[in-house]
């Protein structure tokens, strides 16, 4: 899968650019990265820096398809922090119309937060509604071919909260460059991606700027990753603004017979980190 668990975190902020790119409307097999008819994913995360004989569990999630491969159901459990589940719905062109996500707090509090997908007349997925259609949305836009162009996530009372935007794609459709913004409209970020010919990602460079009132164009901080053959996170490498490195992390790799992951085995600074196992279901 192109995005583990265990890498989540680094790059959720710029996410919206690799699921809705293009106008084609993709699957949850397409966004995962997944290979063949898969029926549902189950994965443990497991936390190594206790050594081999400390090893405990970190969070446990999984993913549900229907038979052509839209998500139905999504399950996120962490051990020491509130637990989710999100339910997915489908119009009759099978675009994603409605998520709805429980969030558990502890063992007796649930929370609900329901997210209404608008989409126009090409299929474009064009405001995305949370809560209620006036709560917090965010908008998108694209141009004359279906790429994105720019998104736009607001507040309640539709000021900017935050914006990505400055999107550039390469012959084949591919994301190459994009920026993303502080509410303010200082530049926070800037991605730039290399994919083969085959169309998989193999290289990207992030440039970011953490200070929301002096940022400069985003290019204090800079980390690059570089990716195998199936278009998964080999190698990332956070670094100083001196340019010297900060941290490195590389993720070891196993696949089944379709392509799949089946486990993962995170190294941060060459020390063992996490570790996340894969029980993957085919139709």
């Amino acid at each position: 899968m192109k995005i583990p668990i265990a890498i989540v975190s680094l790059i959720c902020i710029v996410l919206v650019a690799f699921t809705i790119g293009s106008r084609k409307h993709k699957t949850g097999w397409e966004k995962l990265s997944l290979k063949g008819r898969v029926k549902s994913v189950n994965a443990k995360q497991y936390s190594d820096t206790g050594g081999a004989d400390k090893t405990y569990l970190i969070s446990d999630f999984s993913y549900v398809f229907d038979s052509v491969g839209n998500e139905i159901e999504e399950n996120n459990h962490y051990v020491k922090e509130d637990s989710y589940r999100t339910i997915y719905t489908y119009n009759r062109k099978e675009q994603c119309s409605k998520t709805i996500m429980y969030i558990y707090i502890g063992l007796m509090d649930t929370e609900k937060m329901t997210t209404l997908h608008i989409y126009d007349s090409n299929g474009d997925l064009v405001e995305d509604h949370y809560d209620s259609i006036v709560g917090p949305k965010t908008k998108y836009t694209y141009d004359s071919v279906g790429n994105l162009k720019a998104y736009y996530r607001n507040n309640p009372d539709d000021t900017v909260f935050r914006k990505g935007g400055g999107f550039k794609y390469d012959d084949k459709g591919n994301v190459i460059e994009y920026d993303y913004y502080y509410p303010s409209g200082l530049l926070q970020g800037k991605r730039l991606d290399m994919y083969s010919n085959e169309g998989k990602i193999v290289k990207s460079d992030m440039y970011w700027d953490n200070n929301s009132t002096t940022s400069s164009g985003g290019v204090k901080h800079k980390g690059s990753g570089l990716y195998d053959g199936y278009g998964n996170l080999v190698v990332w490498t956070d670094y100083k603004p001196d340019g010297s490195i900060k941290e490195k992390t590389v993720n070891k790799t196993t696949y089944d017979k379709h392509g799949n992951m089946t486990k993962q085995v995170v190294f941060k600074n060459d020390k063992p980190s996490e570790h996340t196992e894969f029980e993957i279901v085919y139709y």
